[in-house]
Protein backbone atom coordinates (compact mmCIF):
# COMPACT_ATOMS: atom_id res chain seq x y z
CA UNK A 1 0.00 0.00 0.00
CA UNK A 2 1.25 3.44 -0.75
CA UNK A 3 3.11 5.06 1.80
CA UNK A 4 0.78 8.49 1.29
CA UNK A 5 -2.54 6.01 2.33
CA UNK A 6 -0.72 5.37 5.03
CA UNK A 7 0.18 8.76 6.84
CA UNK A 8 3.65 8.51 6.77
CA UNK A 9 5.59 11.35 5.28
CA UNK A 10 9.45 11.70 4.03
CA UNK A 11 9.59 15.35 5.61
CA UNK A 12 12.81 16.27 6.81
CA UNK A 13 12.61 17.84 10.29
CA UNK A 14 13.08 21.64 10.65
CA UNK A 15 16.04 23.31 11.56
CA UNK A 16 14.61 25.95 13.27
CA UNK A 17 16.36 24.78 16.82
CA UNK A 18 19.84 25.39 15.66
CA UNK A 19 19.48 29.13 14.58
CA UNK A 20 17.58 29.88 17.97
CA UNK A 21 20.87 28.76 19.65
CA UNK A 22 22.86 30.92 17.39
CA UNK A 23 20.92 33.47 17.89
CA UNK A 24 21.24 32.89 21.47
CA UNK A 25 24.88 32.43 21.83
CA UNK A 26 25.09 36.20 19.60
CA UNK A 27 23.02 37.68 22.61
CA UNK A 28 24.92 36.13 25.12
CA UNK A 29 27.99 37.67 23.84
CA UNK A 30 27.23 41.00 23.32
CA UNK A 31 25.41 41.26 26.86
CA UNK A 32 28.61 42.16 28.57
CA UNK A 33 29.66 44.48 26.01
CA UNK A 34 26.33 46.10 26.45
CA UNK A 35 26.46 45.90 29.84
CA UNK A 36 30.27 47.28 30.21
CA UNK A 37 29.47 49.94 28.32
CA UNK A 38 26.72 51.45 29.67
CA UNK A 39 28.46 51.01 33.06
CA UNK A 40 31.83 53.08 31.37
CA UNK A 41 28.85 55.84 30.14
CA UNK A 42 27.41 55.85 33.49
CA UNK A 43 30.86 56.67 35.42
CA UNK A 44 31.92 59.35 32.77
CA UNK A 45 29.01 61.08 33.68
CA UNK A 46 29.05 60.72 36.99
CA UNK A 47 32.75 62.05 37.00
CA UNK A 48 31.63 64.66 34.87
CA UNK A 49 29.03 65.82 37.41
CA UNK A 50 31.53 65.46 39.91
CA UNK A 51 34.28 67.96 38.46
CA UNK A 52 31.93 70.15 37.58
CA UNK A 53 30.31 70.20 40.99
CA UNK A 54 34.13 70.13 42.15
CA UNK A 55 34.44 73.95 44.41
CA UNK A 56 37.67 76.24 42.74
CA UNK A 57 40.33 76.72 45.44
CA UNK A 58 41.69 80.24 45.35
CA UNK A 59 44.68 81.25 47.71
CA UNK A 60 46.28 84.70 47.76
CA UNK A 61 50.11 85.21 48.53
CA UNK A 62 51.43 88.06 49.72
CA UNK A 63 55.17 88.39 50.01
CA UNK A 64 58.16 90.44 50.65
CA UNK A 65 61.32 89.98 48.21
CA UNK A 66 64.78 91.24 49.29
CA UNK A 67 66.57 91.18 45.86
CA UNK A 68 69.62 92.25 45.32
CA UNK A 69 70.67 93.34 41.53
CA UNK A 70 73.75 92.28 39.70
CA UNK A 71 74.23 92.59 35.65
CA UNK A 72 74.41 95.36 33.25
CA UNK A 73 72.51 98.43 31.60
CA UNK A 74 73.34 99.69 28.22
CA UNK A 75 71.74 102.96 27.59
CA UNK A 76 72.80 105.30 24.44
CA UNK A 77 75.86 103.43 24.27
CA UNK A 78 76.77 103.86 28.10
CA UNK A 79 77.68 100.22 29.90
CA UNK A 80 76.42 100.53 33.54
CA UNK A 81 77.45 97.76 35.67
CA UNK A 82 75.00 97.26 38.78
CA UNK A 83 76.24 95.28 41.74
CA UNK A 84 74.04 95.38 45.24
CA UNK A 85 74.42 92.95 47.64
CA UNK A 86 71.57 91.71 50.19
CA UNK A 87 73.53 93.93 52.55
CA UNK A 88 72.66 96.88 50.31
CA UNK A 89 68.97 95.70 49.82
CA UNK A 90 68.12 97.69 53.24
CA UNK A 91 68.93 101.24 52.25
CA UNK A 92 68.10 100.97 48.16
CA UNK A 93 65.26 98.70 47.90
CA UNK A 94 61.61 99.75 47.65
CA UNK A 95 58.51 97.60 47.45
CA UNK A 96 55.55 98.24 45.51
CA UNK A 97 53.45 95.17 44.63
CA UNK A 98 54.24 91.85 45.01
CA UNK A 99 51.81 88.97 45.05
CA UNK A 100 50.71 85.87 44.19
CA UNK A 101 46.82 84.83 43.62
CA UNK A 102 46.23 80.69 42.70
CA UNK A 103 43.39 79.53 41.50
CA UNK A 104 42.57 75.74 41.16
CA UNK A 105 40.14 73.69 39.89
CA UNK A 106 40.48 69.96 39.92
CA UNK A 107 43.68 69.25 38.38
CA UNK A 108 43.42 72.68 36.40
CA UNK A 109 44.52 75.75 37.58
CA UNK A 110 45.92 78.97 36.69
CA UNK A 111 48.57 81.07 39.13
CA UNK A 112 49.43 85.46 38.45
CA UNK A 113 52.53 86.57 39.77
CA UNK A 114 52.77 90.48 40.28
CA UNK A 115 56.29 91.81 41.25
CA UNK A 116 57.59 95.76 41.56
CA UNK A 117 60.71 96.60 42.46
CA UNK A 118 62.88 99.40 42.58
CA UNK A 119 66.95 99.81 42.97
CA UNK A 120 69.56 102.32 43.09
CA UNK A 121 73.39 102.45 43.05
CA UNK A 122 76.12 104.54 42.74
CA UNK A 123 79.15 103.71 40.91
CA UNK A 124 82.31 104.76 38.80
CA UNK A 125 82.70 104.18 35.01
CA UNK A 126 85.90 105.54 32.59
CA UNK A 127 85.15 109.06 31.39
CA UNK A 128 88.16 110.08 29.38
CA UNK A 129 91.43 109.35 31.70
CA UNK A 130 89.06 109.50 34.60
CA UNK A 131 86.21 107.06 36.84
CA UNK A 132 83.18 109.36 37.12
CA UNK A 133 80.38 108.94 39.97
CA UNK A 134 77.42 107.36 38.26
CA UNK A 135 73.95 107.41 39.98
CA UNK A 136 72.15 103.95 38.38
CA UNK A 137 68.12 103.28 39.04
CA UNK A 138 66.16 100.43 38.03
CA UNK A 139 62.48 99.76 37.86
CA UNK A 140 61.56 96.06 36.96
CA UNK A 141 57.19 95.06 36.72
CA UNK A 142 56.55 91.73 35.77
CA UNK A 143 53.12 89.73 35.52
CA UNK A 144 53.28 86.49 34.71
CA UNK A 145 49.95 84.64 34.20
CA UNK A 146 50.15 81.18 33.40
CA UNK A 147 48.11 77.82 33.38
CA UNK A 148 48.91 74.58 36.22
CA UNK A 149 48.21 71.24 35.47
CA UNK A 150 48.22 68.51 38.35
CA UNK A 151 50.07 65.69 37.65
CA UNK A 152 51.01 64.01 40.55
CA UNK A 153 48.62 64.65 43.58
CA UNK A 154 49.55 63.14 46.60
CA UNK A 155 49.41 63.83 50.28
CA UNK A 156 52.95 63.66 50.84
CA UNK A 157 54.40 64.60 47.26
CA UNK A 158 52.68 67.12 44.40
CA UNK A 159 53.75 68.64 41.08
CA UNK A 160 52.38 70.48 38.39
CA UNK A 161 53.30 71.69 35.18
CA UNK A 162 53.28 75.14 33.94
CA UNK A 163 52.77 76.95 30.48
CA UNK A 164 52.36 80.80 30.30
CA UNK A 165 53.43 84.51 29.64
CA UNK A 166 56.01 86.90 31.62
CA UNK A 167 55.53 90.28 30.81
CA UNK A 168 58.25 92.78 31.70
CA UNK A 169 58.26 96.61 32.35
CA UNK A 170 62.45 98.09 32.59
CA UNK A 171 62.95 101.75 32.96
CA UNK A 172 66.24 102.66 34.35
CA UNK A 173 68.11 106.24 34.48
CA UNK A 174 72.02 106.74 34.21
CA UNK A 175 73.49 109.85 35.70
CA UNK A 176 76.73 110.95 35.25
CA UNK A 177 78.42 113.41 37.49
CA UNK A 178 81.12 115.73 36.66
CA UNK A 179 82.30 118.45 38.87
CA UNK A 180 79.55 117.94 41.50
CA UNK A 181 77.07 118.35 38.70
CA UNK A 182 75.23 115.97 36.35
CA UNK A 183 77.19 115.86 33.15
CA UNK A 184 75.17 113.46 31.11
CA UNK A 185 71.49 111.75 32.05
CA UNK A 186 70.30 108.77 30.28
CA UNK A 187 66.98 106.94 30.04
CA UNK A 188 65.55 103.92 29.01
CA UNK A 189 62.30 102.16 29.09
CA UNK A 190 61.42 98.79 28.03
CA UNK A 191 58.22 96.60 27.64
CA UNK A 192 58.07 93.39 26.15
CA UNK A 193 56.29 89.72 26.48
CA UNK A 194 58.15 86.26 27.22
CA UNK A 195 56.75 82.60 26.68
CA UNK A 196 57.69 80.69 29.27
CA UNK A 197 57.06 76.67 30.59
CA UNK A 198 58.20 75.47 33.97
CA UNK A 199 57.29 73.16 36.96
CA UNK A 200 56.84 73.50 40.53
CA UNK A 201 57.06 70.83 43.52
CA UNK A 202 55.67 70.07 47.04
CA UNK A 203 56.99 67.81 49.51
CA UNK A 204 55.83 67.24 53.16
CA UNK A 205 58.72 66.77 55.67
CA UNK A 206 56.27 67.11 58.64
CA UNK A 207 52.91 67.19 59.48
CA UNK A 208 52.66 70.87 59.30
CA UNK A 209 55.25 71.43 57.19
CA UNK A 210 56.55 71.54 53.42
CA UNK A 211 59.41 72.09 50.85
CA UNK A 212 58.52 73.65 47.66
CA UNK A 213 60.64 74.02 44.08
CA UNK A 214 59.61 75.99 41.38
CA UNK A 215 61.31 76.71 38.20
CA UNK A 216 60.17 78.42 34.22
CA UNK A 217 62.52 79.53 31.47
CA UNK A 218 61.57 80.91 28.27
CA UNK A 219 61.78 83.74 25.88
CA UNK A 220 60.46 85.69 23.19
CA UNK A 221 61.59 89.78 23.96
CA UNK A 222 64.05 88.73 25.66
CA UNK A 223 67.05 86.76 23.60
CA UNK A 224 66.50 84.62 27.38
CA UNK A 225 65.05 84.23 30.47
CA UNK A 226 64.55 82.01 33.14
CA UNK A 227 63.64 81.73 37.13
CA UNK A 228 64.70 79.46 40.41
CA UNK A 229 63.27 79.31 43.83
CA UNK A 230 63.24 76.97 46.83
CA UNK A 231 61.98 77.04 50.01
CA UNK A 232 59.60 75.74 53.26
CA UNK A 233 56.30 76.39 54.27
CA UNK A 234 54.52 76.44 57.71
CA UNK A 235 50.64 75.87 57.56
CA UNK A 236 49.00 77.50 60.46
CA UNK A 237 45.49 76.94 62.00
CA UNK A 238 42.53 78.92 60.13
CA UNK A 239 44.07 77.70 56.75
CA UNK A 240 46.91 80.52 57.02
CA UNK A 241 50.52 79.49 55.85
CA UNK A 242 53.76 80.96 55.98
CA UNK A 243 56.87 80.84 53.82
CA UNK A 244 60.83 81.25 53.53
CA UNK A 245 63.03 81.16 50.19
CA UNK A 246 65.19 82.18 47.96
CA UNK A 247 64.09 83.39 44.13
CA UNK A 248 66.84 84.12 41.72
CA UNK A 249 65.36 85.53 38.49
CA UNK A 250 67.54 86.27 35.28
CA UNK A 251 66.64 88.21 32.05
CA UNK A 252 68.48 89.33 28.79
CA UNK A 253 67.34 91.40 26.39
CA UNK A 254 69.45 93.38 23.73
CA UNK A 255 68.07 96.18 20.88
CA UNK A 256 69.15 96.47 17.61
CA UNK A 257 70.27 99.73 18.99
CA UNK A 258 72.62 98.16 21.51
CA UNK A 259 70.82 99.19 24.50
CA UNK A 260 69.43 96.41 26.87
CA UNK A 261 69.68 94.78 30.43
CA UNK A 262 71.54 91.62 31.51
CA UNK A 263 70.20 91.33 35.01
CA UNK A 264 69.83 88.90 37.76
CA UNK A 265 67.77 89.39 40.57
CA UNK A 266 68.21 87.22 43.86
CA UNK A 267 67.84 87.41 47.26
CA UNK A 268 65.47 86.13 50.15
CA UNK A 269 61.29 85.87 50.04
CA UNK A 270 59.17 85.99 52.86
CA UNK A 271 55.54 85.47 52.31
CA UNK A 272 51.98 84.59 53.82
CA UNK A 273 49.36 82.25 52.04
CA UNK A 274 45.69 83.08 52.78
CA UNK A 275 43.29 79.58 51.61
CA UNK A 276 40.62 81.81 50.88
CA UNK A 277 38.26 78.69 49.87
Amino acid sequence: MPEAVLGRSDKKPMKTKPLLNLRFCFVMLMLPIVVTRAQAQTEISQARADKSSEPWHVSVSPYIWFAGLNGNVTVNAVNAPIRESFQDVADNLKVGTLGLIDLRKGKLGTVHDLMYIRVGEQTQVPWGQTLLPLNVSVRTFTYSPAITYEVISGQRFGADILGGLRYYHVGTHVSIHQGGQSAKDYSLRENWVDAIGGARFRLQVAPRMDAFLFGDGGGGGSNITWQLGTGVGYRWPHNVSTQIGYRLLRFHRQNVEAEGFDITEKGLIVGTTFHLR
